[in-house]
C-alpha cells in the first residue's frame, strides 16, 4: 500500500503534528507500507527554485518528504503535490489537520475545495487533531464567530473528501458526529521514543540542589510538566493541596520538572508556587528525545495542564504515560465524560486517596497499537 501524509509543517521538534506524522510514516515505512511525508504550508523552510521541489529523504529521519514554504502561492504548491501524486499513484492521502498550522487565524478557507480537486485513483483520510474553538465557557463573541468558522471548514472538508475520518479523543468523536462528520478514536502515542535512562534520579535531585545527603528517594516526590503549559491552567492551589498531603505523610519537599517549549511566564508562575512551599524546581526547556525520556523515567507523577475531557489530545499526557508516570488532572471540566485514558489521578475529593495509591505502570510504546488499528481502518 502507499500513503501519502499531507501536513502543514515537517520541521522536527519545532511542531508537534509534523512529529506526530513522521513517527507513524516510518513504522507503517517498517510494516512495509510506502510513505510520503508532504508539508505544505511549512513556515521552517524558504521558497526554493522549481528544481528543489522533489522528494528526498529527509535529513536525520527516514522519512521521504517534500517541504513546501508557505511562501509559495497555493496553486503553485498544488500543483507540485499533484505532480507527486501522478509519480507515486498512492492509494491513500491522508490529511494531518490543524486549523491554526494551515492559516494564523485558523480559517484556511480554501483548503477543502483545493484538497478536493486534486486528482487521482485515491481516498482520503483525514485526522483531526484539533476542531475548532467557541465551545467552552470563558470564549468571547469573536472567538466564538472564529470557531463557527472553523466548524464549517472542518464539515466541508469532510464532506467535499467524503473521506474515512478519525480524531484522537472521545470528546471530539462526538463533536464531529453530532455535525454529521462520522469519526472513529485513533488513540494518540507519544513523539518521545522510549530510551534507555541516560541518568538515574540522584542526578535530578542534584541538578535541582538537593544535596546527596538529603537525598532521600524513596519519599520525595518527583513531579514533571512537559510541553506547553495551558495559560488557564493554575499551579497555585494545586501545589497547595499536595503539599498538605505530603507534609501529613512526613515527606520531603516535592520536586518540578519542567521540560519543552514553555510559555516564560508560566515558567516563573510554577517557580513562585514552588517557591512558597518550599519546593525544588528546575526548568530544563527542548531537550534531545533522549534526554526528555531520561527526565521522564525518574519522575514520579506528570502534571496535566489541559481540560479533563481533552486529556485525550495531549501528547505530552500520551508521553508521561507511556513513560510510565500516573498523571495529575486538576482542571476537571468535562469530568462528566469519558477519556478512555488510564492512570489519571483527578484534583476530585479523592485526590489525595488516589494520589497516595497510584503506581507507576510499566514502560510501554503506544505507536505500534495505533498502527496496527490504523492501518486495519485503511486496509480493505
Amino acid at each position: 500500500m502507499k500513503i501519502v501524509f499531507i501536513t502543514a509543517s515537517l520541521e522536527t521538534g519545532k511542531d508537534g503534528v509534523g512529529d506526530y506524522t513522521q513517527r507513524l510514516a516510518g513504522a507503517l515505512r517498517e510494516r512495509g507500507w510506502h510513505v510520503v511525508c508532504i508539508s505544505l504550508a511549512d513556515r521552517f523552510v524558504s521558497k526554493k527554485s522549481e528544481s528543489d521541489y522533489s522528494v528526498r529523504p529527509m535529513k536525520g529521519n527516514d522519512s521521504d518528504v517534500l517541504r513546501l514554504s508557505a511562501e509559495i502561492p497555493w496553486q503553485k504548491r498544488f500543483e507540485i503535490l499533484q505532480r507527486v501524486i501522478n509519480t507515486f499513484q498512492p492509494d491513500w492521502l491522508s490529511l494531518q489537520y490543524v486549523p491554526y498550522g494551515w492559516h494564523q487565524r485558523g480559517l484556511p478557507f480554501s483548503l477543502p475545495q483545493r484538497l478536493a480537486s486534486l486528482e487521482g485513483n485515491f481516498r482520503w483520510h483525514i485526522m483531526f487533531h484539533e476542531l475548532w474553538i467557541g465551545e467552552e465557557t470563558g470564549y468571547s463573541l469573536f472567538q466564538k464567530v472564529i470557531g463557527w468558522f472553523q466548524k464549517r471548514i472542518v464539515r466541508e472538508l469532510a464532506s467535499t473528501t467524503r473521506a474515512l475520518l478519525h480524531t484522537s479523543n472521545l470528546q471530539y468523536v462526538t463533536r464531529l458526529r453530532n455535525e454529521s462528520c462520522p469519526a472513529k478514536l485513533l488513540p494518540l502515542f507519544s513523539n518521545i521514543p522510549i530510551t534507555p535512562p541516560l541518568f538515574l534520579r540522584d542526578k535530578v535531585l542534584l541538578e535541582a540542589g538537593v544535596e546527596p545527603d538529603q537525598q532521600d528517594d524513596s519519599h520525595r516526590w518527583i513531579f514533571v510538566l512537559f510541553g506547553a503549559i495551558h495559560p488557564e491552567w493554575s499551579p497555585e492551589p494545586l501545589i497547595l493541596r499536595i503539599d498538605a498531603l505530603r507534609r501529613l505523610e512526613g515527606r520531603p519537599p516535592c520536586l518540578v520538572v519542567v521540560l519543552g517549549r514553555c510559555s516564560m511566564r508560566m515558567v516563573q508562575r510554577v517557580s513562585n508556587a514552588c517557591l512558597q512551599s518550599n519546593w525544588g524546581f528546575l526548568y530544563k526547556g527542548e531537550l534531545p528525545s533522549p534526554l526528555i525520556s531520561s527526565y521522564l523515567q525518574c519522575a514520579d507523577f506528570g502534571l496535566a495542564t489541559s481540560p479533563y475531557s481533552l486529556i485525550g489530545k495531549s501528547g505530552s499526557v500520551a508521553a508521561m504515560q507511556e513513560h510510565g508516570l500516573p498523571v495529575v488532572v486538576s482542571r476537571l471540566e468535562g469530568m462528566d465524560r469519558e477519556t478512555g485514558i488510564e492512570n489519571l489521578i483527578r484534583a476530585d475529593t479523592l485526590f489525595e486517596k488516589n494520589l497516595l495509591q497510584a503506581q507507576k505502570h510499566t514502560v510501554s510504546s503506544r505507536l505500534d497499537e495505533t498502527v496496527d488499528q490504523l492501518i486495519g481502518s485503511l486496509t480493505p
